[in-house]
């Protein structure tokens, strides 16, 4: 989910400007793929990027479904410019090497 927060929207005919915080929830993944060899399968978490910030969720060990419930907010310094794109990516968690990517989107 995308949420706007902070100031109201602007009157009819003006353009919103200025600065700005956008809220994105991760609620959850369902039916990932079986990633690990040992396990129950994978480990997921999610990282999130928007204009040069980054946040993650935590790591959900041992599932294939994991129910994140998890809000981030990130800063817009104009919102009438353009803004450029989130990217979430669903990575599994491994000890002792590079988390594997399990999937991602661009908004």
């Amino acid at each position: 989910a995308l949420k706007g927060l902070d100031p109201p929207e602007p009157e009819a005919g003006q353009e919103a400007a200025g600065p700005r915080r956008v809220q994105v929830t991760i609620s959850s993944v369902k039916h990932l793929p079986k990633m690990d060899t040992f396990g129950a399968g994978c480990d997921p978490f999610c990282q999130l990027l928007f204009e040069g910030q980054q946040h993650k969720t935590q790591v959900v060990k041992g599932t294939l479904d994991a129910d994140f419930e998890e809000a981030f907010l990130f800063d817009v310094s104009n919102a009438a410019a353009d803004v450029g794109h989130l990217q979430l990516q669903v990575l599994d968690w491994d000890v002792g090497s590079a988390a594997d990517t399990v999937g991602s989107v661009v908004l």
